[in-house]
Parts: C-alpha cells; structure tokens; sequence
C-alpha cells in the first residue's frame, strides 16, 4: 500500500528495499509522482495521470535514482501531467525519442560506411580491405558519429585538404574516389538525397609510372632478401612473384 511523504535524496537514499514485493512513497510536492522501490533495491520514479480525451489512467516512468535526481524526476513529471492536460502520452513522446534516435545512429557516416563495406565492397571489390583502410585511416576518425546528410561540400574539401598537406595529393584522390563511390551508394539506396562530392576532375593528374626493373635488378632485389628480417624479405618476393599491390600483399 502506498504511503504519502516529501521525498528528499537523502531519504531516498537511505532507504531499504522491502523483503518482498514493492513500495511506493506518493510525493507531496508533485503529488501524482511516485517512488518505486522493489526487492531487488532498484528506485524508480513514475507518474500517474489521465490523457485529456482519452480518459484511460496511465502511469509514465521518469527515471531510476540515482542516475535520475530528485529534482530532475519532478521536473520530468511536470511536463508528462502537461502533456497529459494537452492530450499526449508522454510514454509515446518518449518512444518516439528513441526511435528517432535510433534511426540517427543509423545514419551516422560510419553505419552507413559499414553498410557499404558489406552490401557493395565485399562484393564488388577485389580491393575491398584497401577500401576499409582507408576509410579507418582517413576519414571514419573525422567523420565517423556525424549523421551523414549533415556532411556538406565544405566538410570534404576541408578533409581532402588536410589529407593532402599531411600525406599526398595522389592519397587525397584516392580518398575522393572512395568517398564520391560511398555516397553515390547512399544516393542510391535512398539514405541521403544528394551527395557533397561534386565534379569528376582529380585533385592532382596523376602520371602513369613507366620505369620497369630490369632482369639483373630484379635478380638483384631477390638476392637481398635473404638478408632482410622477417616478414620483409619474403613480403618483397611476394611482390615480384605475383605482382600485386603492396598493401594487399602485407
């Protein structure tokens, strides 16, 4: 049976779980909020009140102490017996909140780059850990908890500049590549509707490299390799064996 008292934090604080079952303490300051207290020990705040128009009784959680303070709980239950007189259900305003939350999380740029890894990269892509790398190197650092139709034109210029003066003009077009892939995909898949990396042309025209080891440097290179430490020496003869780029290989 519930009892009627002013709650303090200190009283709360203070007071033991029942053997068996549960009380309730009805507040005297907001007299439709109540404290819980269960067997377990756990202390929970609610409020009981009537939906305009609806005419059902309902009775809305405002938290668990101490996590939630005494203060911030009547407050709490202030606004759901406001709501409550304005006919909303101060339960569905919160479930709302938390699946908008959810759908935000969603849409983070790292969700939705994991997304891509998985739904596309994997795949589509010989070079898929390429494409995880650098996405964990270069770009999931700065952008990854930010909702991805929150990044603009500006945001990507500033990374690829920045990715230019710390590494290399040919890195940062690497990265524009990936980044124009991800959010046309995201286009596509009707995550966002336009994408923020616009034109085609490269940061900087990159030269097709036209210099070949010859047969005696190859021989050469080979050679060394029983000198160098491990994994070095047979990572490089793994290189010339198959041809494949460096990264791959390691």
């Amino acid at each position: 049976m519930a009892t009627r008292k002013k709650l303090t934090a200190i009283g709360i604080k203070s007071l033991k779980p029942p053997k068996t079952g549960r009380v309730e303490i009805l507040d005297t300051v907001v007299p439709q909020m109540a404290l819980r207290v269960t067997a377990n020990g756990t202390k929970s705040f609610s409020v009981r009140t009537r939906i305009a128009g609806a005419g059902k009784q309902v009775r809305v959680t405002r938290g668990e102490f101490p996590s939630t303070s005494l203060e911030d709980a009547r407050q709490a239950a202030r606004d759901a017996l406001n709501m409550a007189k304005r006919g909303i259900n101060a339960t569905d305003v919160k479930q709302q909140d938390i699946a908008e939350k959810r759908v935000q999380a969603a849409n983070t740029f790292s969700a939705v780059a994991d997304l891509f890894v998985r739904r596309y990269a994997l795949k589509n892509q010989k070079t898929w850990g390429e494409t995880q790398r650098k996405l964990e190197m270069y770009i999931l650092p700065v952008w990854g908890s930010r909702p991805i139709s929150e990044i603009t034109r500006r945001d990507v210029i500033t990374l690829l500049d920045d990715i230019e003066d710390r590494r290399t003009a040919s890195t940062a077009n690497r990265v524009r590549k990936l980044l124009r892939q991800i959010f046309n995909w995201a286009v596509e898949r009707d995550i966002i509707d336009t994408t923020p990396v616009v034109g085609r042309n490269a940061i900087v025209r990159e030269v097709p490299r036209d210099r070949y080891l010859s047969e005696d440097e190859i021989r050469a290179v080979w050679n060394v390799c029983d000198d160098l430490s491990y994994p070095f020496g047979p990572l490089i003869r793994l290189l010339i064996v198959t041809g494949q780029r460096r990264g791959e290989v390691a």
